[in-house]
């Protein structure tokens, strides 16, 4: 389709969608608009792209960290600097931290040195920066930090000489007690989401998705609720959720689960097609247990299709089955 007749008519979909549901009979809304603007700068329709992540953020005002940064990169390719000031600035004002974008968005960064912009931007940044800090539960803030520190703590391979056993129950202990904090946390103050404690930043300890990630099934389904109130509210990014439900049943192993060898063999599989791997050399998304009905298991929770999802990550639509994965007894 000709770019210019496929950008009209992406825009006027989505804006017959923005008037004819409210975010209470479509509440993923936001996140289908980031997927699809997403989708468009991947495709080269940048003014497109650009048009749909502004109907997503007059949406949602307060949008998520990442998804500026997003629609700071696309308009880099429009060479629009004042959209991306723009977009930055407003990212700052949602949590944004600038080593971020210096450390992990190298092209950006040097785009606003290049461009002058620069000096202007950390101008901004620090005082933004404060009142953002300010307007958190700062306590709870330091909590979940202290938390994550502890769970990486006892995460180092062969942690004070400890065998591979001895480790798991160790670390079946952390997990155990930092979910009963982050039951408290919930029951007392809510899911501590973005709005709470701040977003996942790359370069801090406040990593809620990393505290995730290492319950168990039954612990996820006790704060599910929780969280589903967060993601729906726009606290909470529902890839990290799911991801971390495919983390609790894709490493499924014993300490019994050996081979004839003595060797730990862990069988892997997931359901929502979130976590990546590699494969006979290449990155791939890692084998799910029912491609036929993934997408509507995506879409419970909010996420793009699996082809979108692996055309963001460069990969091939996963395929159905399990992989194993072998540990000699000496590693």
């Amino acid at each position: 389709m000709n770019p210019t007749l496929t950008y009209f008519f992406t825009l006027f979909f989505f804006s017959l969608l923005a008037m004819g549901y409210s975010q209470e009979e479509n509440p993923y809304r936001y996140y289908e608009l980031i997927d699809s603007a997403e989708m468009a700068s991947l495709q080269n329709e940048f003014q497109a792209s650009d048009s749909l992540f502004q109907l997503a953020f007059s949406e949602q005002q307060n949008g998520f960290a990442e998804d500026y940064i997003e629609a700071a990169k696309n308009a880099m390719k429009l060479s629009d600097n004042q959209k991306v000031v723009f977009y930055l600035k407003e990212g700052f004002k949602n949590g944004l931290v600038f080593k971020q974008v210096q450390e992990y968005e190298k092209d950006l960064y040097h785009y606003l040195k290049d461009h002058s912009i620069l000096k202007q931007l950390k101008k901004f940044y620090r005082p933004t920066r404060r009142t953002y800090l300010q307007s958190l539960n700062l306590p709870l803030r330091e909590e979940i930090e202290r938390m994550v520190k502890e769970d990486q703590k006892y995460r180092k391979w062969r942690y004070e000489r400890k065998t591979w056993k001895d480790q798991q129950v160790l670390l079946k202990r952390v997990d155990d007690q930092n979910f009963k904090k982050m039951l408290a946390i919930c029951e007392r103050y809510g899911f501590p989401d973005r709005f709470l404690v701040g977003d996942e930043d790359k370069v801090s300890w406040v990593d809620v998705p990393v505290l995730l990630r290492h319950m168990d099934s039954t612990q996820l389904k006790a704060i599910e609720p929780f969280v589903m109130k967060s993601i729906m509210n726009k606290g909470f990014d529902p890839y990290h959720y799911v991801s971390a439900l495919d983390y609790s049943i894709m490493f499924k192993t014993s300490f019994d689960d050996v081979d004839e060898n003595g060797d730990r063999v862990l069988v892997i599989q997931q359901r929502y097609g979130t976590m990546l791997g590699r494969e006979n050399g290449k990155r791939v998304i890692l084998p799910v247990k029912e491609l036929e009905n993934i997408n509507e298991t995506r879409k419970r929770f909010g996420l793009e299709s699996i082809e979108n999802y692996a055309a963001k990550e460069d990969c091939e639509i996963p395929r159905e089955g399990f992989f194993t994965r072998t540990f000699h007894k000496d590693e």
